[in-house]
């Protein structure tokens, strides 16, 4: 299979390949991290320097074995785009987590059993709201731990 790129769609693939490994593979210890994710964006990025993109890689002297150089990792758009992630990704997980704790602290099992699915989803729903409307209007300013 053969896909022809023009130079900016190419550099777009590598940061997209880059931006999905990184997802992948970002909070995995070496040993555990997900091969073939690696191995693909290692062939995405061989052919960079031919194409004059040759910032983006590191070429392993010894092994030939394609990897991102730091250029790519510190490129503005790939940190916009990996800092707005980040960020809905912590918000979005607070919500859901403080709303399902509230949800089993507020009914019991007997009553979530005995919700139909509509009801559950609306019941979680609206403790979502609420959540999601004070991290929206005070962010962490009201959240505190109680001991």
């Amino acid at each position: 299979m053969n896909i022809e790129f023009t130079a900016a769609q190419y550099e777009k693939l590598i940061k997209m390949a880059f931006l999905g490994e990184w997802m992948i593979n970002s909070f995995n210890l070496p040993d555990a991290t997900n091969k073939d994710y690696g191995e693909l964006l290692s062939h995405i990025l061989s052919s960079a320097p031919k194409e004059g993109l040759e910032k983006y890689v590191h070429v392993d002297p010894l092994s030939g074995q394609c990897s991102y150089s730091m250029q790519l990792f510190t490129d503005p758009e790939v940190m916009e785009y990996i800092d707005t992630y980040k960020e809905e990704c912590f918000w979005e997980e607070l919500v859901i987590r403080m709303a399902e704790r509230d949800f089993v602290r507020k009914y019991n099992r007997t009553q979530i059993k005995k919700m139909s699915r509509e009801e559950y989803i609306d019941n979680l729903s609206d403790l979502e709201d609420t959540y999601d409307d004070e991290f929206a209007d005070h962010g962490l300013q009201n959240l505190e731990i109680k001991k």
